[in-house]
């Protein structure tokens, strides 16, 4: 018999994913190292290797054999500005997101553009936004985000009155913290 055809040629794959190894041309196969494979026997194995890993397959009539290489990237680590964020009802933020080269934002309903690595954010009520980065490698990362939604003071005054000119009052208000 001849050496193993390796149908899975060297290959670059994102952490978490599953690669297919697959050989051709022989009877049985022993694939090492097993760790991170569905079986260590068969023509056909599933790798989910954490880091890069370089697999044997060996055909155990004549044990000839091929190797192959499963290099892993990292995933995008999506970093998302402010750091924390409150706003008043009826009022937007502003939400940038770093770390890919595309960007996919949910909710979508209350950002400006749900593709954009920039958004203002309008929510109504306090709201978790995901970020879905993608990088250069096709390579997945989240990112979440949430922002606060403050509802407005409730003020109360002090009631109407007619003053006449040249005179004074006083004025009170309550319901807030600041006022002006």
């Amino acid at each position: 018999l001849s050496n193993p055809i390796n149908n899975c040629p060297n290959t670059t794959i994102c952490y978490g994913a599953s690669q297919t190894l697959t050989a051709s041309g022989g009877a049985n196969y022993t694939c090492s190292p097993s760790a991170t494979l569905t079986s260590d026997t068969g023509a056909s194995v599933i790798a989910t290797p954490t880091i890069t890993t370089s697999y044997t397959v060996t055909e155990s009539a004549c044990g000839n054999f091929v190797n192959t290489t499963l290099k892993i990237n990292t995933l995008p680590s999506i970093t998302l500005y402010p750091l924390n964020a409150s706003i008043c009802y009826g009022s937007n933020t502003t939400i940038i997101a770093s770390g890919a080269v595309s960007y996919s934002w949910s909710p979508s309903a209350s950002v400006d553009n749900a593709s954009a690595s920039l958004v203002v954010a309008n929510p109504t009520s306090t709201a978790t936004y995901t970020v879905i980065g993608i990088d250069a490698n096709t390579c997945v990362g989240l990112g979440y985000k949430t922002i606060n939604v403050n509802s407005l003071p409730v003020i109360n005054t002090s009631p109407n009155i007619t003053i006449f000119i040249g005179t004074s009052t006083n004025l009170s208000a309550l319901g807030a913290d600041i006022y002006n």
